[in-house]
């Protein structure tokens, strides 16, 4: 089997010598997909060898862009340069992604947090994703994320079948790593079409880009058909700590069956299918349903030891930033909230009755029917 090739990633930056001198300082499997380039050197054989480019946010080092008199020659950010580079990629052979690449991100979302904005940040910009400038001690793990998403973009496929919804769904599915020879694969297909995937009426050349924009954007930042290790910890009535821990071991194992392996599945920590973890569970089960406590004692026999949660039924809360809280909370004492752009999809959104009263923010996202509950439970 012939060995893949890096993709190629073009970092389109106003200070092109400190961002080569970074890259150079990289291992040579992550620096050789970089290709620097000044604004006013970028070529058109650049963008045609890309699957990404990093468009860098803040351009006041751009000295022909700060000369620049008339109005509609001064390009004043980033993002209408992006846009302008993506336009010189429509007759590319194969897609192309964008990402704004900056430090000062968290001005576009000021006065709130970066997290977990960023994927909103990238659709309202009209890119592909948003990357924090990094020139600390992790930088390396920053720009291995940037070439997972490069890696991502290389593995769409060159078309998409034409005027053929069959193929399509084919398509999609081999892309999110459906196994077809898996029982409940259909059952799981069911979950995605629900989430509502660009399949049908979307431009042609760019069809593999809007279904990785979907993924990455309406996806993976939302308890859906993929969950994450924090809402599987919910699932599985235990502490996020000691599942994060017996997913290294033996539970790893046993819920490998339930791995979301496709594109982007090593993108922002791992997710499993919820439909194939409730069949796993369920075989655990030896065909029957079982309580938290029952489950455990299934685990124990195949040496997992989980913390249970200190609640029966715990409930995964936001925080006032919409991060979840590190601790579950008891139905009892959460209440349902409806974030700007929470899909209709995903699981509900909730936060705790205290934060709630804490923070008007938080309390202006009640869900109506369960506003009574804000006015009259006291905490």
């Amino acid at each position: 089997m012939a060995k893949k090739r890096p993709p190629n990633i073009l970092i389109v930056d106003d200070t092109p010598a400190s961002q080569q001198s970074m890259i150079d300082g990289f291992p040579p499997f992550l620096s050789a997909c970089f290709k620097v380039r000044g604004p006013s050197k970028v070529k058109l054989s650049d963008l045609k060898e890309a699957h990404l480019v990093l468009v860098d946010y803040n351009l006041d080092q751009w000295v022909e862009n700060a000369a620049a008199e008339n109005l509609c020659q001064h390009i004043p950010n980033g993002l209408p340069l992006a846009a302008i580079l993506q336009q010189r990629t429509t007759a590319n052979s194969h897609a192309v992604a964008f990402a704004i690449h900056s430090a000062h991100l968290p001005e576009l979302t000021a006065p709130f947090k970066l997290e977990p904005r960023i994927h909103l940040l990238s659709r309202s910009c009209n890119v592909d994703w948003a990357f924090e400038k990094d020139t600390g001690p992790d930088k390396v793990e920053t720009y291995g994320l940037v070439k997972k998403l490069a890696e991502a973009v290389q593995s769409l496929p060159a078309s998409w079948p034409p005027n053929n919804p069959s193929k399509t769904r084919g398509a999609a599915r081999k892309l999110l790593g459906l196994d077809e020879s898996v029982a409940w694969t259909d059952q799981a297909w069911g979950e995605v079409e629900r989430a509502v995937p660009p399949l049908d009426e979307l431009v042609q050349r760019i069809h593999g880009l809007l279904f990785l924009r979907w993924l990455l954007q309406r996806v993976l930042p939302y308890p859906s058909f993929l969950l994450d290790a924090h809402w599987l910890a919910a699932r599985l009535g235990a502490t996020p700590t000691s599942v994060s821990e017996a997913l290294t071991g033996k539970l790893g194992k046993l819920l490998a069956p339930a791995n979301y392996t496709g594109l982007l599945h090593d993108v922002r920590g791992p997710r499993w299918w919820r439909t194939g973890l409730e069949v796993t569970l369920w075989g655990l089960g030896g065909g029957k349903p079982l309580g938290t406590d029952d489950l455990h004692d299934v685990l124990k026999t195949k040496q997992v030891k989980l913390d249970k949660a200190d609640f029966p039924h715990p409930v995964v809360c936001l925080d006032e930033d919409l991060q979840p809280l590190p601790d579950f909370a008891d139905s009892n004492t959460a209440i349902r909230i409806q974030p700007d752009d929470w899909p209709s999809y995903a699981d509900a959104a909730w936060t705790t009755l205290t934060l709630a009263h804490q923070h008007p923010r938080l309390a202006s996202m009640v869900v109506e029917v369960d506003r009574y509950r804000l006015e009259n439970e006291k905490v």
